[in-house]
């Protein structure tokens, strides 16, 4: 099972700053991979496609970096 926890540093690091949302993007990836049965991606072998609002990266980040 994959823990967002442990990726609360990378996506700090990767989005800027912390923020509600990148934790979120966290544990909706998170509960997607655990779902699909899946372990984090190593080269892209893995693809998210995410809709959000223009300006507002903040979720993507947090799926990006779990993912």
């Amino acid at each position: 099972m994959v823990d967002p926890r442990e990726f609360l540093k990378v996506a700090s690091q990767l989005h800027g700053h912390e923020c509600p949302e990148v934790v979120l993007g966290l544990q909706a990836g998170a509960a997607a991979m655990n779902w699909l049965g899946v372990e984090r991606s190593v080269g892209g072998q893995l693809v998210a496609l995410l809709r959000v609002p223009r300006g507002r990266p903040c979720f993507a980040d947090g799926v990006q970096a779990i993912t």
